[in-house]
């Protein structure tokens, strides 16, 4: 398929695809390690100098990798879309002209919801989730010369979803979960 007969509506249906197959908390959250999830609380092992200092330690999760869902996708996308303008055009193939910022828009959507989950407790793991509360589009991100230059000579979606993907592995954010701590003597 050339890429001047690839609608708007395609480019849409792979990013979510993207999205749903990729993002550990919605294709596969019981993988999830349990630091990562809500509930989580440890009481770790207090090391004292001496028997008669005595305390507690808990550490609980307050910042969680949320279940997200399928339909979370599909609705955040939709918004998106309405907001930006895409929706009447869905069917339309996408025109030169509106090529490269379209594909900005699908860049900026991703890295927005996307993000890598890490923990304190789980140093060197790193999930990809789906973030639904991430809300604010940056428009600001690195695509190289040589992204751009196989961005315009993409000839098919296969290869737009490539380089895009790269332009998205360069530019995500990691979320660190996080964590209060109680002690107690």
């Amino acid at each position: 398929m050339p890429i001047a007969n690839i609608t708007y509506n395609t480019v849409v249906n792979h990013v979510k695809s993207w999205i749903k197959s990729n993002c550990t908390n919605i294709s596969n959250y019981n993988g999830i390690n349990e630091v990562f999830k809500t509930g989580w609380a440890s009481s770790p092992d207090i090391t004292l100098a001496s028997p008669e200092y005595t305390g507690t330690c808990i550490a609980k999760i307050t910042r969680a990798v949320p279940q997200a869902t399928t339909s979370n996708v599909d609705t955040d996308m939709t918004n998106f879309c309405d907001t930006y303008g895409i929706t009447s055009r869905l069917n339309n193939n996408i025109p030169p002209s509106e090529f490269y910022h379209f594909i900005q828009d699908m860049i900026s959507f991703i890295c927005t919801k996307c993000v890598y989950a890490t923990s304190q407790f789980e140093q060197g793991t790193r999930y990809l989730i789906y973030y639904p509360s991430n809300t604010s589009y940056s428009t600001t991100f690195n695509i190289s010369s040589t992204a751009a230059a196989r961005l315009a000579y993409a000839s098919d979606v296969t290869s737009l979803m490539t380089t895009m993907i790269t332009v998205v592995n360069q530019n995500i954010r990691c979320i660190p979960c996080k964590y209060s701590w109680t002690l107690s003597a």
